[in-house]
């Protein structure tokens, strides 16, 4: 092949596409959340959340969208989390239009640890940038005070059924406090079961069956035969705690929006969506689903049983060696 045929060929083909390369390396994709990373808690009040892109002059980008997977912190080795089954899932996957090269969204993070953001932008000529965060969550200190008096109180318990009971008594006592232990648990988990094991629809929202341990697809639709543009906003509210968990405002959509939802726990919970047309109109809808409850599994649940029975231990082998100590005088 002539020498200048060969450099027409390169110049045509890599030229593009180092040109595309350097683009999507020179985006700056910044991640931002209120309130900050270190005042956030597990299950507290929804955080705003934010993903903004700029060129290499600082330029918002002005039309593009942003896919977006949520991570959840990976499971704790030794005592798990309110919401074992959920940890190392993904919580959210969803696309979102940039708007002035930002999207925003609202979110309830469940449990402590470090959640992981893969990001990635994308514009109609095909540029590409990705981009991952981590933003760690520490555990309320209310918990942390709570946990502390409840192995407080296991401790003393055992060290009055380690006074009160006879020698011959005692492992029969510490297995009727393990046993105790063991029902209080399954009765827990019996509750979570309750509700109910169904996928819904009314009008524009579908939702697919949703069972604690994987994310479920919601779906909004507008009615049949309306094309026309609209602004999308839809929330999803946990009944019981009066809380909402997941919303966005104000989404470009035409036909239809679908994403990936994780239910942390097996409640009931509302979806209210609201679509704003151009000319004023608005079209609203709800729809309240049942979310599947499970049950943690035994390895999910022993680190943190033995760990209680230890402490029970500690208080009924106190109990004893004082027993002894005061007989001995």
């Amino acid at each position: 092949m002539p020498l200048s045929r060969l450099l027409a060929f390169l110049n045509f083909t890599l030229v593009p596409l180092l040109a595309a390369i350097a683009g999507a390396q020179e985006w700056a994709i910044q991640f931002r959340s209120d309130p900050a990373p270190e005042l956030l808690r597990p299950f507290g009040e929804a955080a705003r959340f934010s993903l903004s892109v700029s060129d290499g002059v600082g330029k918002p980008l002005p039309r593009g969208e942003i896919s977006l997977v949520m991570e959840a912190p990976a499971p704790s080795s030794f005592l798990s989390t309110d919401f074992p089954l959920i940890e190392g899932t993904r919580l959210l996957e969803i696309q979102l239009p940039l708007i002035d090269g930002r999207a925003e969204w609202r979110q309830v993070l469940p449990i402590r640890g470090v959640y992981r953001l893969s990001v990635d932008a994308g514009t109609a000529d095909g540029r590409v940038g990705k981009h991952k965060f981590e933003l760690s969550v520490a555990e309320s200190r209310e918990k942390w005070l709570w946990l502390g008096l409840f192995c407080a109180a296991l401790f003393v318990l055992g060290f009055v059924a380690g006074r009160i009971f006879t020698r011959p008594r005692g492992p029969q006592a510490l297995l009727l406090i393990a046993f105790a232990l063991t029902c209080a648990r399954s009765a827990a988990a019996h509750e979570a079961e309750k509700a109910g094991h169904e996928g819904s629809h009314s009008g524009a929202i579908a939702v697919e069956p949703a069972t604690v341990g994987k994310p479920a697809l919601i779906r909004w639709r507008s009615f049949p035969g309306d094309s026309e543009p609209k602004l999308l906003s839809l929330a999803i509210i946990h009944l019981e705690k009066t809380k909402t968990v997941f919303a966005f405002e104000k989404l470009p959509v035409t036909k239809e929006f679908s994403f990936a939802f994780h239910f942390p726990d097996g409640a009931q919970y509302l979806i209210q969506a609201s679509a704003e047309t151009s000319g004023g109109g608005r079209d609203s809808a709800e729809q309240k689903i049942s979310v599947t409850g499970v049950e943690p599994t035994l390895g999910v649940q022993l680190p943190s049983l033995l760990f209680f029975l230890a402490v029970i231990a500690l208080g009924l082998g106190a109990g004893r060696l004082s027993k002894r100590w005061r007989g001995s005088f």
